[in-house]
């Protein structure tokens, strides 16, 4: 089997894979009657892909060689940063019902039937295998390792450097994170996040996910996989992570997300009461819909006179 029919291969089984975990997804969305929780497998794909890639490449599939430090490295990084980010969208969603982006998508798309009742051909095509397929596509240079040789002398020094930067990017997330979280629940926090990481940067959190795919385009090594798919990863950092969320201001310039302001997400950030009261009407005719009133401890919002340079840290009100 040559390395591409291997990659092939390799790659429909992610995409089964995928497909199976939100199909899977859906049927516990569908009991606890919300369909956010499409949120909580976003990283837990990723982890998937890896661990099908590890599998395969433990039972030799097409020839290759078994596994090396470089794709269990990879991987282990892969299986780490997705598993960390769904427990957090997991605790972070946990008892707050139905995130009201997605009402007003379903409700625009024919998502309820004259009933209020959910239609599952529709969400499970616009929201779950929607979020498979894209996971699938951005994950092509994680499929890449099933092909991949251990790379050697400057390659290697370039490999561990983009490990490093894996590292630095993944604290900054997961720290910047916590101290968000931590922020939201102290009642004598005031209206300005800038402790730790936040007195640095408006978003830690964006700036180490930008830096955790950054890293990895830098540790592809066989010509052929890296010439295709390498720029495969730059399409996550033109789409975004979520692609129900509004764009959000591109991984390509981690030094923007580092210091200074966007008009365009600046705007975004203007309010996140405004959903709710977006979705209120639709949620109060479904009963399945359990919208909860927008707490002081759980908005985040910007007073309408704030401008753009006030938005360098989040408001909390």
């Amino acid at each position: 089997m040559t390395s591409y029919a291997t990659f092939a291969t390799a790659s429909a089984i992610c995409l089964v894979a995928l497909l199976l975990l939100q199909l899977g997804t859906y049927v516990v969305g569908r009991r606890i009657g919300r369909f956010n929780i499409v949120d909580v497998t976003w990283g837990a794909g990723f982890a998937v892909v890896a661990l099908v890639v590890v599998a395969l490449r433990g039972a030799g599939l097409g020839g290759e060689v078994g596994l090396d430090w470089h794709v269990l490295a990879i991987a282990a990084a892969a299986i780490v940063w997705g598993a960390r980010l769904s427990v957090h969208v997991g605790r972070k969603t946990a008892g707050k019902g139905e995130d009201p982006r997605y009402v007003d998508m379903l409700e625009r798309s024919g998502g309820y039937d004259p009933q209020g009742n959910p239609r599952a051909s529709v969400i499970l095509r616009k929201v779950f295998f929607l979020q498979g397929a894209i996971q699938w596509v951005v994950s092509l240079p994680l499929q890449a390792l099933v092909v991949s040789e251990a790379p050697a002398g400057a390659f290697a020094v370039l490999a561990l450097a983009g490990l490093g930067i894996w590292l630095l990017g993944f604290v900054f997330e997961a720290v910047g994170d916590a101290q968000l979280a931590a922020f939201k629940n102290d009642p004598n926090r005031g209206r300005i996040m800038d402790r730790g990481l936040w007195s640095w940067t408006r978003h830690p959190n964006y700036f180490g996910d930008a830096c955790v795919w950054w890293a990895g385009g830098m540790d592809l090594r066989r010509p052929h996989a890296h010439d295709l798919l390498a720029r495969v990863g730059l399409g996550r950092a033109l789409a975004g992570k979520d692609h129900v969320a509004a764009a959000r201001l591109g991984c390509l310039r981690p030094a923007g997300v580092l210091f200074h302001p966007a008009p365009a997400e600046a705007g975004g950030l203007s309010s996140r009461a405004a959903p709710y009261r977006l979705a209120r009407p639709y949620c109060a005719a479904r009963p399945s819909c359990a919208l909860p009133s927008p707490s002081p401890s759980s908005r985040l919002s910007s007073s309408s006179s704030a401008s753009s340079s006030d938005m360098s840290t989040p408001i909390v009100t």
